[in-house]
């Protein structure tokens, strides 16, 4: 039971946090795809402006608006080069007297190569001044001629690339106290129900230890009845029910065992698996025969798993006693026990099963249900074989389950097998 709530705090954990990080995500990237969009449209209104006024920052009136932050010192704070390229390439001047990090020969260079490059708009990276960055435009002249602004948005761009690291350490720490917080609050939320659970099952154990008694005196007294009267139908269906309800607390002290892990309740060995499912299948033969159906088997030689060899027989039990019991008239029962890999084997029983298709298979290993759940089809069993399967393929750490294709159903188990085995 606490390794269950450990997984069970682990798996609320794992999903909280996995929510946790793509909301982070989609909202600090949302920020951040933002601010560099501001920025990049910032820049790009600048230049524009520059470009309209052929190189010049002219001081705004008053009533003229741009598409930019304009402010008193905007005029000094803008570094930037103008160059002018003549219709055969040629320089026909340029401006660098509002930047002193490039020089006129760089400058020069610079302004070809962006011309070169064929790109209208863009930023470049200068790593030798320090990782400087440099936005540019390439405006129409009104004779033809191609403008080349150059601007410095070194610290727009650190800007920029500052808030974005700061998001992933904001982001981060938020995460990290999310998983400390919920690691700290989901062990207190979740022990009043691993109590209950624990109650319930401990329940169930000692419920059915008690009723042992009651029920084996019933049945000894109405075996009585049967030598001193006679047998009758009364006492038949006495016995019959007795057997029945006997089998059902078996079945639920089993669960319950399996569910809580009871320490020394299962022993661990070596176990000859292939043994196991042969004598299984052979037992259903003459029910098989009875019913006018058959039985077609297939097992792999030496398959040998580490388990408790009577929760292993009642793996394959359950699988063939499901089987037999929802198998269509005249059917077969194929029983196959093939390997896998080299340290896996898949346990797999099919029938035919005319009236499976559409059903919700998801719910074939929860506690109780029944295919036919009306009750009505005369088919015996308590809706919790399936359940006890996969509780005991859950404790060999093995997989389970089950598909319907072509008119047959299938029940799989794959569990780990012995090395050699």
């Amino acid at each position: 039971m606490k390794e269950q709530a450990r997984r069970l705090r682990r798996r609320f954990l794992a999903l909280g946090t996995g929510a946790v990080i793509l909301i982070v995500v989609v909202v600090l990237g949302a920020l951040n795809l933002a601010s560099f969009y501001g920025e990049a449209r910032n820049i790009e209104s600048v230049l524009l402006y520059i470009a309209r006024n052929h190189g010049a920052i002219p001081v705004r009136r008053a009533a003229e608006s741009a598409d930019f932050d304009y402010t008193p010192e905007f005029t000094y704070q803008t570094r930037y080069f103008y160059a002018l390229f003549r219709t055969d390439g040629t320089v026909e001047s340029i401006d660098i007297s509002h930047i002193s990090a490039v020089r006129h020969e760089e400058a020069i260079e610079r302004a070809q190569n962006i011309l070169a490059s064929g790109n209208a708009r863009g930023i470049y990276v200068v790593p030798e001044e320090g990782s400087a960055y440099y936005a540019y435009l390439i405006a129409p002249g009104e004779n033809g001629e191609q403008a080349v602004i150059v601007m410095d948005a070194t610290r727009e761009m650190l800007m920029t690339w500052k808030i974005f690291r700061f998001s992933i350490v904001v982001g981060l720490i938020c995460i990290l106290l999310y998983v400390v917080l919920v690691a700290y609050f989901s062990r207190r939320l979740t022990e009043p129900f691993i109590r209950n659970l624990e109650s319930q099952r401990r329940f169930i154990t000692n419920a059915g230890h008690e009723l042992r008694t009651p029920i084996a005196i019933i049945s000894a007294n109405t075996e009585v009845i049967e030598m001193t009267g006679g047998k009758s139908e009364w006492t038949g269906t006495i016995l019959k029910q007795v057997k029945r309800l006997n089998g059902l607390v078996t079945s639920l002290v089993q669960l319950a065992k399996l569910q809580e892990n009871v320490a020394g309740a299962f022993e661990k060995k070596d176990v000859d698996f292939s043994e196991t499912v042969r004598e299984v299948a052979h037992s259903f033969t003459e029910p098989l025969k009875e019913q006018g159906k058959a039985l077609a088997l297939q097992v792999a030689e030496d398959v040998h798993i580490e388990g408790d060899s009577r929760m292993l027989y009642t793996l394959a039990n359950v699988f063939v006693d499901n089987a037999v019991k929802y198998c269509d008239e005249g059917g077969t029962v194929q029983v196959s026990l093939t390997r896998e890999k080299k340290s896996s084997v898949t346990l797999a029983v099919t029938n035919p099963y005319r009236d499976g298709a559409g059903r919700d298979y998801t719910k074939f290993f929860e506690r109780f249900y029944r295919a036919d759940e009306s009750h009505s089809s005369g088919k015996s069993g308590y809706g919790i074989g399936l359940t006890i399967a996969s509780e005991i393929v859950r404790y060999q750490k093995g997989e389970i389950g089950v598909r319907y294709e072509g008119g047959n159903i299938t029940f799989y188990a794959t569990l780990r097998t012995l090395a050699g085995g």
